[in-house]
């Protein structure tokens, strides 16, 4: 399909923009179904960086085809251990998309123990895939499994699942989950990141806390709701009316 190009892709002199424009078409040429005849433009390239490109995307297209087997045989060829790597991350994260959950652990198992952040980024996903399913005890067990050393993928997988569980009608179980994640977010390395975290995890959790608060209001559990906001933390969403006169007492807010 791409034969003219590629022909006039070898006739390019300079190394970087002959390998640049094969890996192109290479990647053209998985994506148009043809993952053989790319693999064979791959063995043409010169240049093991864009050589590396051009298997990433090929191993990706096979996956988005269906065909795990050679994705998989393609991605683990690939020499550099941070392509491969992302190759794998990409490949795994099209499997959680598609449902197939049986086969990711074994994807996150080839990810070079060295890029650890791309193995809790997975693992992030795949809790967060697992809570969507409604399996919040194998989600929980995910995320807290996850140990890189910045913990902000723990504490954005808590947060995810958290959000599925408010969704689902789980409000009071979202705000502990919630306060997890700022847990989480609190010993992040990092302190930008670690403030950056804290403060939207926080305030997300003390919007759910708002609605429990609603709902005791609602039922006429007035000191319930009074305990539910003793537990806010960080006052960023104020659950205590401020109104001149009515000396902080619970209200709703429109």
């Amino acid at each position: 399909m791409f034969d003219r190009l590629l022909e006039a892709a070898k006739s390019i002199e300079v190394q970087g923009d002959r390998a640049s424009a094969m890996a192109h078409i290479a990647a053209a040429e998985a994506e148009a179904g043809n993952p053989r005849k790319a693999l064979k433009i791959v063995t043409l390239i010169d240049h093991s960086g864009y050589r590396g490109i051009a298997l990433c995307n090929v191993a990706v297209a096979q996956a988005k085809a269906g065909d795990l087997p050679h994705a998989l045989q393609t991605a683990r060829s690939i020499q550099e251990s941070k392509r491969r790597a992302n190759a794998l991350y990409d490949i795994g994260t099209l499997q959680i998309e598609a449902g197939r959950m049986a086969v990711i652990a074994e994807i996150a198992g080839d990810i070079d123990s060295k890029y650890g952040g791309v193995h809790a980024s997975l693992q992030r996903n795949i809790a967060a895939a697992h809570a969507k399913a409604g399996d919040f005890t194998v989600a929980l067990e995910i995320a807290n499994r996850i140990d890189h050393p910045w913990y902000w993928h723990r504490a954005q997988a808590l947060g995810r699942i958290a959000g599925v569980q408010y969704k689902t009608d789980k409000p009071t179980v979202a705000a502990t989950t919630l306060q997890s994640a700022v847990d989480a977010a609190d010993i992040i390395g990092s302190s930008r990141y670690r403030e950056h975290f804290i403060m939207s995890l926080a305030i997300a959790r003390n919007l759910v806390l708002e609605d429990i608060v609603a709902s005791q209001v609602d039922a006429g559990n007035f000191r319930g709701a009074r305990d539910i906001v003793k537990l806010q933390k960080y006052p960023n969403k104020s659950l205590i009316c401020g109104c001149p006169g009515q000396g902080g007492t619970v209200c709703r807010r429109a």
